[in-house]
């Protein structure tokens, strides 16, 4: 989570960065590997002040917008949907109109916490798809925001909604379904396309089937990391990141899959797992801003005749893995 201290330094950069969107010439987001393959470089973002830093000297692309924290910054946008549309549409302005943005849906989680959440203290610690039934009120209020904010402020950009803590071909359908039937009513005719998060150990396997009606997934490998070893966000271990099983999940999880795919989670950032990542798949990897330039460094130095893969699956210990990657 961010304190309210970081909120706050966020709204004073406004005034300093300003108000309108990029221009100039600037960096484009797709690197071209030795191979000839095309991966895009994304941004983690959490508010507009982000987006225009980067988009001074970029092309933008966020790979995940946090928009749980344009809530928790402004409780009031849970229930004023002309205030939430105006919000998205200062982050799509940002982008600009050759921009890019994923927004995410809501994602409560203890380190995102805010009684405004929920209408029921039943429903705390609901996540995903359960929360989004405990919801109803909330959830169609964003997804209708996210819509709307595109008619008024998208200038034809791509809306690029994802869901998170996808568990099921089941919730899926269910985020799916209202994300049509909110499309339909608002009239939004623009290009839409729609994503989900793989963060838990089920969805991963459910991949190849879900891919008919998911237009990208995004790995989630903060949480799908601490679901496969058992562990809370308030555990880690600097070795956790080399367990073997992990990569054995992602690996099978991931062979048969034919749709983009993102990693937005914190390994994406590590140079260390790039080769192994561009192996598996990944074909956007979206990192902090701070992170940008080195993980940009390091793909476009990639010999990607150099494998990996294989040998790190009949690797039986952490030890081993670590070792791997680090040479």
């Amino acid at each position: 989570g961010e304190t309210g201290a970081v909120y706050e330094a966020r709204e004073r950069m406004s005034d300093v960065i300003g108000a309108s969107a990029p221009t100039g010439v600037r960096e484009d987001n797709s690197i071209t590997l030795a191979d000839g393959r095309v991966v895009r470089l994304s941004l983690n973002a959490d508010d507009a002040e982000t987006i225009r830093e980067h988009g001074l000297h970029h092309r933008v692309s966020v790979g995940l917008f946090r928009t749980e924290f344009l809530y928790l910054r402004d409780t009031s946008l849970l229930f004023d949907e002309k205030r939430s549309v105006a919000a998205y549409g200062e982050v799509m302005r940002a982008a600009g109109q050759d921009g890019s943005v994923t927004f995410r849906l809501l994602d409560v989680d203890e380190d995102k916490f805010s009684a405004h959440f929920f209408t029921k203290p039943g429903n705390r610690g609901l996540r995903g798809a359960d929360y989004y039934r405990a919801e109803p009120e909330i959830f169609h209020a964003q997804i209708r925001s996210l819509f709307q904010a595109a008619i008024e402020h998208g200038s034809g950009a791509e809306l690029r909604i994802m869901a998170p803590m996808m568990r099921t071909p089941e919730d899926w359908q269910f985020v799916l379904s209202a994300l049509q039937a909110e499309q339909e009513r608002s009239g939004y005719e623009g290009p839409f396309r729609a994503g989900m998060m793989v963060e838990i150990p089920s969805a991963l396997f459910s991949m190849e089937r879900m891919q008919q009606s998911v237009d990208f997934f995004s790995l989630g490998t903060n949480d799908l990391l601490r679901y496969v070893i058992g562990k809370s966000r308030s555990q880690p271990a600097p070795d956790d990141l080399y367990e073997p099983a992990f990569y054995r999940l992602l690996f099978h999880g991931m062979r048969r899959i034919k749709r983009e795919v993102s990693i937005c989670g914190m390994m994406g950032a590590r140079v260390e797992f790039l080769p192994l990542f561009l192996e598996l798949g990944v074909t956007n990897f979206s990192v902090p801003l701070g992170a940008y330039e080195t993980v940009r460094q390091r793909l476009m130095s990639i010999d990607p005749q150099q494998r990996m893969l294989r040998a790190l699956l009949r690797m039986q210990s952490r030890a081993e893995i670590r070792e791997a990657l680090q040479s």
